[in-house]
């Protein structure tokens, strides 16, 4: 009974690395798809409202530096 508690004491106190490596691809996964969802969404503007985004972040990060 002692080899099971101190088992279970021992999983609790780390992460193994398949959870590490099951965070990492989950990750990888979300940050891969909203990169091709941008992507296409860009795509499908028009130059005028491409030109139109652009010029409105650049105006959004003169009038709104970032705190230093």
């Amino acid at each position: 009974m002692r080899a099971k508690d101190n088992t279970s004491k021992q999983r609790r106190e780390g992460t193994s690395i398949l959870e590490w490596l099951v965070i990492g691809v989950l990750s990888a996964y979300i940050v891969f798809g909203l990169g091709l969802f941008v992507t296409k969404q860009w795509n499908a503007l028009s130059d005028a409202q491409k030109e139109q985004i652009i010029q409105d972040i650049g105006r959004a990060a003169v009038e709104t530096p970032m705190l230093t």
